[in-house]
């Protein structure tokens, strides 16, 4: 595959989450409290014994909204600079790929700067496109 070639490639995948930056996301779970058992046994055991007037209670479990709100906020903030940096780095490689005479280190260092939360198939596609780019030069 010539670099040019693979300049395409990279910058189709760059558009792409240009376009829809909202193909990676963060979706929030929220349980109060969740019990697990295995080989059998009791999970929780709560006993409770009221003495005079008033509430007696044996366990009380609550999760706020706020708090909620406020990971989402953060972990959303995250995932969108993380994507910028994303699309950034995928724009850095086809500019080198295009450039008269690209830099094999540079693109090793690109690729290499991806981070750990890029599903799998991108890094794999990256790594191949620009191993065979690279094999041309």
């Amino acid at each position: 595959m010539t670099p040019s070639e693979a300049s395409a490639i990279v910058a189709a995948m760059r558009d792409s989450l240009r376009e829809n930056p909202e193909q990676f996301k963060i979706e929030l779970s929220v349980i109060g409290q969740q019990v697990t058992t295995n080989g059998g046994g009791t999970g929780v055991s709560v006993s409770v014994s009221g003495f005079g007037s008033g509430t007696t209670i044996g366990q009380q479990i609550g999760v706020s909204g706020g708090q909620i709100q406020i990971a989402s906020k953060r972990g959303s903030e995250a995932m969108d600079l993380a994507t910028k940096h994303l699309i950034s780095t995928l724009d850095q490689l086809v500019t080198e790929l295009r450039s008269p005479k690209p830099n094999v280190k540079t693109l090793s260092d690109k690729l290499k700067s991806i981070g750990s939360w890029v599903p799998p198939v991108i890094q794999s596609v990256l790594a191949s496109v620009l191993s065979a780019a690279i094999e041309q030069l």
